[in-house]
């Protein structure tokens, strides 16, 4: 069995010819790592998943495709993609990858099998190539990170998991693995309602709470519906906040974001909170801030992707799809994994984890 090391410097060089195969520039990002598994050939479908994260379908003389958990969050509907492109590119057979448990985080590592190592490490190089964390920081107006909230919002940027993110920056050396175990160990729920907190809660803590200030301007967010924006304005500025589109003294908003707060920040500035809960479909607009120097940023919002099938997928992976989910309900698990040997923590020094 492989280390875990060991895995992290073979997925590096993997995902590295994986770039240049797909043709994935490594400085921009987020990585468009759906893209990347169509490149291929390889089959996608959406289903709710409530006991799999994802399964990689190769069976001799079948299509290849993957079957993704449309109920996980963005950034973990990412991960799990990079995760099962990873076993494509290592040429790795049908496999099935579990929920991991979070409650179960003090068991050892030694039991994930060589095969969830490598798609695992994979998955972190590949949306996550020095050049693109460099450019994301540099957004952020960052030379690496000082906070676990400064993790946070890299994250949001690169599409990635938060603690994956952070194990991540200390693998690449832009944190010490202690840094990197430390933040890890902090629940990205705090950290949103610490950006957010004057404002009503959310009704789940599994959407996300991007931060914004003068730094973002022109900045191009992609949130998910029931994300927020907390939008920082000079020191001292008035922050008199219209919406429905209509521009107020200091922030105009698009109809389908509301005001949920407008409260002092912690160092001075004024800090709007908008919010998305109510919009479900595709939409795309400026938000103007005329603020001392005026500036703006762009949102996006990217619902789930629709259930079923790509267009180009045939029945006979719509057959295989739903034998593996039978075989997952049934216990049984592709390869030399168990669900017991799955729910374990992987190291911070050499781990990705795509739940949070």
């Amino acid at each position: 069995m492989s280390s875990w090391a060991g895995a992290q410097r073979l997925a590096h060089l993997v995902a590295n010819r994986a770039h240049d195969d797909l043709g994935v520039a490594r400085e921009r990002y987020p990585v468009d790592v759906y893209g990347a598994l169509d490149a291929p050939e390889v089959r996608i479908m959406w289903r709710p998943t409530p006991r799999l994260l994802g399964i990689y379908l190769c069976e001799p003389g079948a299509e290849k495709g993957v079957l993704l958990n449309r109920e996980l969050t963005r950034a973990a509907r990412r991960h799990t993609a990079a995760h099962e492109l990873g076993h494509n590119r290592f040429g790795h057979g049908t496999h099935l990858d579990r929920e991991i448990d979070e409650y179960l985080d003090s068991a050892p590592a030694a039991g994930w099998p060589k095969v969830e190592k490598e798609a695992e490490t994979f998955a972190a190089w590949f949306l996550m190539p020095p050049p693109a964390v460099r450019a994301a920081l540099a957004r952020l107006g960052l030379r690496t990170a000082d906070s676990a909230m400064q993790v946070y919002q890299l994250s949001l940027r690169l599409g990635t998991p938060y603690r994956t993110t952070a194990r991540h920056l200390g693998n690449m050396r832009h944190i010490t693995h202690q840094q990197a175990a430390q933040w890890s160990r902090v629940r990205p729920e705090r950290l949103k309602a610490s950006l957010d907190k004057h404002a009503s809660p959310p009704g789940s803590r599994a959407c996300d709470v991007w931060l914004v200030d003068p730094a973002s301007r022109d900045e191009h967010l992609v949130l998910s519906p029931g994300d927020r924006v907390a939008v920082e304005l000079a020191a001292g500025a008035r922050a008199d906040t219209v919406a429905g589109g209509v521009t107020g003294n200091r922030i105009s908003v698009p109809p389908w974001m509301s005001v949920v707060a407008d409260s002092a920040a912690v160092s001075g500035c004024r800090r709007v909170v908008l919010d998305t809960a109510d919009q479900v479909t595709p939409a795309v607009a400026r938000v103007d801030v005329d603020d001392r120097v005026p500036w703006s940023f762009t949102v996006e919002l990217r619902p789930p992707p629709a259930l079923g099938l790509d267009p180009l997928t045939s029945a006979a992976f719509e057959r295989q799809a739903r034998d593996a989910e039978h075989r997952s309900a049934g216990g049984d698990q592709a390869g030399d994994e168990t669900p017991e040997q799955t729910r374990v923590e992987i190291p911070a020094e050499i781990s990705g984890r795509r739940m949070t």
